[in-house]
């Protein structure tokens, strides 16, 4: 039914790319005489997607194109942080960057440019351990550059954090970081600046607590404490030094997903991220908090609430996620669009109820 000339390879799939594409499918199914039952449809299909594409403002493309993935558990995280940054590329992004904690020590490898030059950089200069987070970055606030790329730290250098969104008050919380002569800023962005909040609020909490459930305790009440300063949106996860085999997540306004493994859990932006490696998902609500060790999570509401989340079991695969046949996503979407219709005009059992569902608990006791 479709021209040939549709399938043509492109380099690679980024903006420009899915742009191009949109606007030469619609030139080629209008002008193709054997796809007349379905060429206005799809016609119309890319044309939108097109206008939404180049319509969306800064603050949009970063809560949505940027990308978390995060991972606890006894497995060698490196390698699914790599996995995870390379489900979400077609979203866009200018550069990449991981931290992993091994043994109390903290090791970050970013850079600008694309995912595979940061695996290259990996597989120069190795990192080890089994808990660790990673991001995709676009760029709002500063430069392209290696030292604007998440992660970024807190002034102690042992707090590690990824963010999707934009901190609108950046600037006055680090006017009053900077009065309290914390001035090691080595970037432009105000995900460095949150990285510092909390890092300060948590080191000034465990002046006299040493030991590890503590310091959960303690860094947990440190990101409650900087995200209610905070004015803007927020996707985040974060690990620390001091506490091993624990990772945070909160969000508000930039969504979080948080995958439920067997001795394993993830964070993501988006499932897709981690569907490889489990299929059972809990999507965090905005002001949600999530504490995560390798065996078990909790989570709470940033003003101390107990929750209930249903444990989702995701409806598509790996599989079902990738590019197939097809050059790009753009033109993978494209062609989807009726089996797509078909399937939500199908009487289908509300979300959740193909999973589990339990309790969450909430507060000091759920991260002890």
């Amino acid at each position: 039914m479709f021209p040939a000339a549709v399938h043509q390879p492109f380099s690679q799939s980024n903006f420009a790319e899915r742009n191009h594409a949109a606007s030469g499918l619609a030139l080629r199914i209008m002008n193709n005489p054997a796809s007349a039952p379905l060429r206005y449809f799809f016609a119309g299909l890319a044309a939108t997607s097109l206008h939404l594409l180049r319509v969306r403002s800064a603050a949009t493309r970063v809560t949505i194109m940027c990308g978390i993935v995060g991972y606890v558990g006894r497995a060698h995280a490196t390698p699914i942080l790599l996995d995870g940054l390379r489900r979400l590329e077609y979203r866009g992004y200018d550069s990449a960057g991981l931290a992993v904690i091994n043994g109390g020590k903290l090791d970050t490898r970013k850079c600008a440019g694309r995912i595979a030059a940061l695996a290259k950089l990996v597989r120069k200069q190795p990192v080890a351990g089994s808990l660790g987070i990673s991001h995709t970055r676009w760029a709002t606030h500063g430069k392209v550059n290696d030292e604007n790329a998440h992660p970024h730290f807190d002034a102690s250098g042992k707090l590690a954090l990824v963010h999707n969104g934009v901190i609108e008050n950046y600037q006055s919380l680090k006017d009053e970081l900077v009065r309290t002569c914390d001035t090691t800023f080595r970037s432009d962005t105000d995900t460095e600046v949150l990285a510092h909040l909390i890092g300060k609020l948590y080191d000034d909490s465990c002046a006299s607590t040493v030991d590890v459930a503590g310091k959960k305790t303690r860094l947990f009440e440190a990101v409650c404490t900087a995200l209610r300063q905070v004015i803007g949106t927020y996707g985040i996860a974060l690990v620390h030094a001091d506490v091993p085999d624990f990772m945070i997540g909160a969000r508000r306004g930039s969504p979080l997903v948080l995958g439920v493994g067997n001795g394993e859990n993830f964070l993501a932006s988006d499932v897709s991220a981690i569907v490889a490696y489990t299929r059972d998902a809990v999507y965090l609500n905005d002001f949600d908090m999530v504490a995560a060790g390798p065996d078990k999570f909790e989570i709470s509401s940033l003003a101390g609430d107990i929750t209930e989340h249903p444990v989702s079991k995701v409806e598509f695969t790996a599989e079902d996620i990738g590019k197939g046949d097809y050059p790009h996503y753009m033109l993978k979407e494209i062609f989807e669009q009726p089996n797509t219709v078909r399937d939500a005009m199908r009487p289908s059992q509300p979300r959740g109820m193909h999973g589990k569902a339990g309790r969450v608990e909430h507060g000091a006791a759920a991260v002890a």
